[in-house]
């Protein structure tokens, strides 16, 4: 017998906290005691352009659907000021958009810095 487990994308959460905080600061906003057991699969830095300060994106499941993320909506926003963060905490099962699964170092994006490199030089040389 398999057992189900629930998967949801968690965004803008603190750029500061690890993943055994992930899982504290979740279980504090869905009021989630032991027997429920929040998984954080991976913590990353957001790559959404459009926010002023650095927050991280996490893939999580729980062991059963907590009770707050039942029903039919597929996003939950978290007041920020519960748990005094700079921003609400957003909770969904859609992921969509691109959701990040780890972080890669600056040096290792030598393909894209390789593209760049030839698409500038073919402009330049076009200009002419």
């Amino acid at each position: 017998m398999t057992s189900k487990s629930y998967t949801y994308r968690v965004r803008k959460l603190p750029h500061y906290i690890d993943k055994y905080e992930t899982a504290a600061l979740l279980a504090k906003f869905l009021g989630l005691g032991p027997d429920n057991q929040v998984r954080v699969w991976s913590l990353v830095k957001s790559l959404s352009p459009w926010e002023r300060t650095s927050t991280q994106v996490a893939t999580v499941t729980f062991d059963s659907q907590p009770q707050l993320l039942q029903g039919p909506k597929k996003q939950w926003t978290f007041d920020r000021r519960l748990q005094h963060l700079e921003h609400d905490v957003v909770v969904d099962n859609h992921f969509l958009e691109f959701t990040p699964l780890n972080d890669i170092s600056p040096e290792n994006h030598v393909a894209e810095q390789e593209a760049y490199l030839r698409l500038c030089a073919t402009w330049f040389l076009t200009k002419k």
